[in-house]
C-alpha cells in the first residue's frame, strides 16, 4: 500500500459525493501487501472491488481504482488512462490536472485529514495510506461488508509489497505509523452497520476479525 505522499488539499479542484453504486454489497479492497503475491486474480472478475496501486494492473473489469499519490500517476498514468474503470479515484490534485491534459476526467476525492473516518461522501480520510483511504471510499460506496486482501502492514522477505515497479519508502517505523490509525475506523463503520474481514491470517491489523482468502471469497 502506497503512502500518502505529494498530495495536497483539494481546495483547486471541486469535488462530488462518490454514488452507491455498491449498495449493500460485500466490497473486497485489493491492496498491495505480499501476502498476495501469488494471489490467482481471476478469482476477483466478478467481485466489486476497490483495487488499489497496481492492483489495477491485474484487475481489468475493475469498477473502481484508488491511488493517492502523483508519484503513482507519474509511473502509471498510461495504465489509468487506459483502464476501463467507470471510476477512477484518487485524493491527488496533480493526477486529475495530468489526466485532464489528456482528456480524461479523474474522479476527485479531496481528503480531510489524517485520522477518523469522513462521513461525507465528497471526501475521506486518508490514514497515512491508500489502504485506508480506500475503506473510506468503499464506505461510500455503500459496502454493507468490506473485505480487506493485502493488507500485510508487515514485512515478508524483506518485502512490503506483492509486487515492484516502483520506489516504495516504506520503513518499519512508516508502516507503525500506518498500522495505529486503523482502530479509528472501528467505531464509525460500526456505526454504519458495516462489517470488516481482514483476508490477510498474518496481518498485524488486529481491529477486525482474520479469515482465509478463500472463506472470504465465498461472502
Amino acid at each position: 500500500m502506497s503512502a500518502v505522499e505529494d498530495t495536497v488539499e483539494s481546495s483547486v479542484l471541486p469535488s462530488t459525493a462518490l454514488p452507491r453504486i455498491y449498495d449493500g454489497t460485500t466490497v473486497y479492497c485489493v491492496g498491495g501487501g505480499p501476502s498476495l503475491r501469488d494471489f490467482d486474480w481471476k478469482r476477483l472478475r466478478d467481485k466489486n472491488v476497490v483495487a488499489i496501486n497496481r492492483g489495477m494492473q491485474l484487475l481489468p473489469t475493475a469498477r473502481v481504482i484508488f491511488w493517492s499519490d502523483f508519484r503513482f500517476w507519474r509511473y502509471y498514468g498510461e495504465d489509468v488512462l487506459a483502464h476501463a474503470a467507470e471510476f477512477k479515484i484518487t485524493i491527488n490534485d496533480a493526477s486529475v490536472l495530468a489526466a485532464r491534459k489528456c482528456g480524461i476526467e479523474l474522479f476527485n476525492v479531496p481528503h480531510t485529514g489524517c485520522s477518523g473516518f469522513e462521513y461525507d461522501p465528497r471526501g475521506i480520510k486518508h490514514g497515512k495510506n491508500s489502504g485506508y483511504a480506500a475503506i473510506n471510499i468503499a464506505a461510500h460506496l455503500g459496502a454493507k461488508r468490506i473485505v480487506l486482501l493485502g493488507y500485510d502492514m508487515k514485512w515478508s522477505s524483506a518485502a512490503t509489497h506483492w509486487h515492484d515497479g516502483y520506489v516504495t519508502t516504506h520503513t518499519e517505523a512508516k508502516l507503525d505509523g500506518y498500522l495505529a490509525e486503523f482502530p479509528g475506523l472501528v467505531g464509525p463503520l460500526h456505526s454504519l452497520g458495516i462489517e470488516v474481514v481482514n483476508a490477510c491470517e498474518d496481518s498485524r491489523i488486529e481491529c477486525w476479525p482474520r479469515m482465509t482468502i478463500d472463506a472470504a471469497l465465498a461472502l
